[in-house]
């Protein structure tokens, strides 16, 4: 089982070095560096470590386009690398495995056809700002380095564009047909077939991505659409089935989340019930506040 690790990061060069000689012992890592982080920092801790490439092409914004391109960047480096990688798991530097190396392997052998993603229909959700998601013009990709101009650009695009006006059409164009769109998480991981698929669309459905770059965060409707419209739906971790509709979003195929304001942050305090969690991964832990949380979790991987 060859798996390539899919990293956006940001900041923390200690931590993601931590982070990925976890990650080491049962794949390989391919990390974008936002632009916008000092480049330097990042490259001395990793010096000529062969199994980690780092890139920083994209100044990445929350939400925004540049989300998707960065991930894809990835997802294209590791599909041509000869290594001929099975798996694709999509994280960022804030998570940490859970589970020893040998359940992490024996999880993606016992489900070879697995596609790790979960979504539902926006058509169908009771969440009153679901279908803005789609019918709205978002711009959160800001041209401008300087913190003033970014602000002043996000609220003028908001209240002059985004705000008042409203598309009629829910539905997409997706390979040429309209097809209803589907939210997840980006947190996600992808057998060989579905990573082609989804960098296929990529780099070939222009009508698709000029739609997505103007959808509020691309990263949780862009390969959420194009699996459950595609045959790999019957082979999600759900079976096909949808994810149910909720207000919270901390529901992840192998991500342990939660988006609860005392628990964003995972520290020492909830090492049990990470411990008992079952799942592979959790998100998010930060440096100086979940160190010994950390500490923690590595000398349960060992047993």
């Amino acid at each position: 089982m060859k798996i390539a690790y899919l990293i956006l990061v940001h900041r923390d060069p200690l931590q993601i070095k931590r982070l990925t000689n976890r990650l080491l012992k049962t794949g390989d890592c391919f990390i974008h560096l936002d632009k916008k982080s000092d480049c330097k920092s990042f490259l001395n801790q990793f010096g000529k470590e062969e199994r980690v490439d780092i890139i920083s092409k994209y100044r990445v914004s929350w939400a925004g386009w540049t989300m998707v391109q960065a991930y894809l960047e990835l997802l294209e480096k590791a599909l041509k690398s000869e290594k001929k990688y099975d798996r694709f798991v999509f994280m960022t530097g804030q998570d940490y495995p859970l589970m020893t190396d040998g359940q992490i392997c024996n999880e993606f052998q016992a489900n070879l056809i697995t596609e790790y993603v979960m979504a539902y229909k926006i058509s169908t959700s009771t969440i009153a700002t679901d279908k803005n998601k789609i019918l709205k013009r978002w711009y959160f990709d800001v041209p401008f380095k300087n913190r003033f101009l970014r602000r002043v650009y996000l609220s003028v695009m908001y209240r002059f564009i985004t705000k008042p006006f409203t598309k009629k059409e829910l539905l997409v164009k997706l390979d040429g047909k309209k097809v209803e769109p589907y939210f997840g998480q980006m947190l996600s991981a992808y057998t060989r077939e579905g990573a082609s698929l989804i960098l296929n669309t990529y780099h070939n459905d222009k009508v698709f991505n000029r739609q997505m770059k103007r959808v509020h965060a691309a990263v949780e409707i862009y390969w959420q659409t194009i699996i459950f419209n595609s045959k790999l739906r019957k082979n999600t971790i759900q079976h096909g089935e949808e994810h149910e509709i909720t207000e919270h979003f901390g529901w992840a195929p192998l991500h342990y989340h939660s988006y609860d304001e005392d628990t964003a942050i995972y520290t020492e305090k909830d090492f049990e019930e990470l411990k008992n969690s079952g799942y592979m991964f959790c998100r998010k832990v930060i440096p100086g506040i979940s160190d010994t949380l950390m500490d923690k979790i590595d000398e349960m991987r060992k047993e």
